[in-house]
């Protein structure tokens, strides 16, 4: 384990006190353009509560739109249930976009796949990079807001559900994580950078109660306008 990684593992509550913990659960929202484009103005995930495993991408949503259904996404899976029924269910989610035309709507399975593997990372950084298959380097740093941000590279195995297989991380001097840098492969679209704030602490993990999502430049500069995704995450609790 590089040192980056390890000042941001403490800088975020630490590995031990992470291993005591197997889920999470949020109630969040999510806002800003990117939903328009994919079909869903009116997004059906725009206020949720969310649960998803800690060490595996296996995520849940209870309820999901009305009362009586749920939700659940795997890598391999997006089912939307109510009771024993399952209503609809889209299998290979990942293959699924590549028969998409250009501006054609996201079904609402490609939709939860989205949100449920992108959240699921994000509640996780940095600890998710310590499982197996991850590969992190430390990479040149930096300048932006008059800091000194250091970036890690990370590359995520195969068999998870990601942005884009290889991102980039920045970490301000105390090892909090301040962006992310990627391009989603799903939509095929240009680079984004993500950037994150209004950190507290939840049973003792710290994590970015704000995350809003540009654009970026060839030279890695954000786009201001317009913003992508405004995601608010509120009473985040571990298990």
């Amino acid at each position: 384990m590089n040192d980056l990684l390890e000042l941001a593992l403490d800088a975020h509550g630490g590995l031990d006190r992470w291993n005591k913990f197997n889920t999470v659960s949020v109630d969040m929202s999510l806002g800003g353009l990117a939903w328009t484009a994919f079909g869903h103005p009116d997004n059906p995930i725009a206020k949720t509560t969310y649960e998803a495993q800690l060490r595996s991408q296996r995520v849940s949503f209870n309820p999901f739109r009305v009362e009586s259904q749920t939700a659940l996404m795997t890598p391999g899976a997006v089912s939307i249930s109510e009771g024993s029924k399952v209503l609809e269910l889209l299998t290979d989610p990942r293959a699924s976009y590549e028969k998409l035309e250009r501006g054609q709507a996201w079904t609402v399975p490609q939709l939860l796949y989205f949100i449920s593997y992108a959240v699921s990372t994000y509640l996780t950084i940095p600890f998710i990079f310590t499982l197996p298959g991850f590969v992190t380097e430390e990479i040149e740093p930096w300048e932006e807001a008059g800091e000194v941000w250091r970036r890690l590279k990370v590359t995520f195995p195969e068999n998870w559900a990601y942005h884009t297989r290889e991102q980039l991380y920045y970490f301000d001097r105390n090892g909090l994580l301040k962006r992310n840098d990627y391009q989603v492969d799903i939509i095929r679209g240009n680079g984004t950078a993500h950037y994150v704030f209004d950190y507290a602490d939840f049973q003792g993990i710290k994590l970015p109660t704000r995350r809003h999502v540009y654009g970026r430049d060839e030279n890695r500069q954000y786009v201001k306008n317009p913003m992508r995704i405004d995601v608010r995450m509120n009473q985040v609790k571990f298990a």
